[in-house]
């Protein structure tokens, strides 16, 4: 086949974003990983006469390695329209056209949906909505953390429409379809997922039954419920994350409310009994004519 087709122009760049994906750099790099990246020669032999049949020679692992993904993108072979150029009299001319082509290209963005909507034919709640968005930028998944298991033609295949809002109809078993989902949702009830009706986005307060104020509204999830997916339920008692306070250790300003001077210097179980932080301060300690928070020993602000 060399007297008729010339050798592959290969961008790495392209080709390791869209890895990120799926499998990441083990999809091709499979046994070498760890250490410095070896040359694919160093296990494949470039003769086909060798010695242990069972590792594929150097030409079939490179084709091993597109040709899946290929295939499934385009429905063909791909030899003369995607990887190798036939030769002919201008084929330096053509193969430095197709160098200057994909040097320093990117994989194209693919447009990332904010939600979206399943029907179902489960009689308890047809109805699953899946907040793309959420799960991207509220708690931190990655693409690889869903779709490792997925292959090109998930975005890549030439059927798909363009247009990726239209809905389409897509047979799975049931494991199927909820695979993606059961890393997380697995000892959550199908009424987690399954509703009759379109399901609302993620709120703290309607979800755990505790409003976030702003103080911590603003931190990452895993600031409270650890890197441990699926988050477990907490104890929302202040004490349970803020059991060592001592004076001058803390900040009280992130709370909104900035001590004056002559309370600065109190330590907290004065104002919080007990050491209770979910309950309102108490002023009879040291006053028998204030209560919070008619009077307050500060005043309201951030700075």
């Amino acid at each position: 086949m060399s007297e008729t087709y010339m050798g592959v122009v290969f961008s790495h760049k392209m080709h390791s974003e869209m890895s990120m994906m799926s499998t990441g750099c083990t999809g091709c790099h499979h046994y070498n990983t760890t250490g410095p990246v070896l040359n694919c020669s160093k296990c494949h032999e470039p003769i086909r006469e060798r010695e242990n049949v069972f590792v594929p020679d150097l030409k079939a692992a490179f084709h091993r390695q597109c040709m899946t993904c290929h295939n499934q993108w385009s429905h063909e072979n791909g030899c003369d329209t995607q990887c190798h150029l036939r030769k002919g009299n201008d084929s330096q001319v053509r193969l430095q056209q197709t160098v200057n082509e994909i040097s320093g290209k990117s994989h194209p963005t693919r447009p990332k949906p904010s939600k979206m909507i399943w029907e179902t034919n489960y009689d308890k709640g047809k109805i699953v909505t899946f907040f793309h968005d959420e799960h991207v930028q509220l708690f931190k998944l990655t693409c690889s953390d869903c779709h490792s298991g997925e292959n090109c033609t998930k975005c890549h295949d030439v059927n798909t429409p363009k247009d990726i809002s239209k809905t389409l109809k897509i047979q799975k078993s049931i494991e199927e379809h909820h695979k993606p989902c059961s890393n997380c949702h697995d000892r959550d009830a199908c009424q987690k997922c399954h509703n009759e009706n379109e399901m609302m986005p993620f709120n703290h307060g309607r979800t755990s039954g505790w409003n976030l104020k702003w103080y911590h509204g603003n931190l990452a999830c895993t600031k409270c419920h650890g890197n441990v997916i699926p988050y477990k339920k907490l104890n929302n008692d202040c004490i349970s994350c803020h059991n060592n306070f001592t004076s001058g250790s803390f900040d009280h300003k992130v709370t909104g409310l900035i001590l004056s001077e002559n309370h600065r210097e109190w330590e907290c179980n004065i104002c919080h009994a007990n050491g209770n932080y979910a309950k309102a301060p108490v002023c009879t300690e040291c006053h028998d004519d204030k209560s919070y928070p008619e009077q307050l020993p500060g005043k309201k602000g951030k700075k």
